[in-house]
């Protein structure tokens, strides 16, 4: 068994603390286009985009033993109108459909239980 850097080992008496909900790492579709797992938290943050403050949805699902944090898109939006905590969620990315406008849109199949 390797020894672990010195670096890795916390100081004699020191206190363990727990991450803040928000701060686990965000779910990306282009990586993982499937997301299946548990809601564990569901709630609105006020964030800033360029001076203006938005209220915009998250969620913090647990897949396997990780928790990651999921956004609302608009394609998300129904499922984010019904989630509750302890709801399985089951979601594949089919990827980004052209908008008229030369945007983009996340294209989303949806299932809960």
């Amino acid at each position: 068994m390797n020894e672990p850097d010195d670096n890795t080992i916390p100081p004699a008496g020191f206190t363990r603390l727990e991450a803040p909900r928000d701060s686990f790492p965000s779910w990306r579709f282009d990586d993982h286009p499937v997301l299946d797992g548990t809601v564990i938290e569901a709630r609105t943050i006020e964030l800033d985009r360029e001076g203006e403050i938005r209220d915009v949805r998250v969620a913090v699902v647990e897949v396997g033993l990780l928790q990651y944090t999921l956004w609302e898109a608009y394609g998300l939006k129904s499922l984010f109108n019904v989630m509750r905590p302890g709801m399985k969620i089951w979601i594949h990315s089919k990827g980004l459909k052209p908008l008229r406008n030369g945007r983009t849109m996340r294209e989303f199949d949806i299932y809960h239980d």
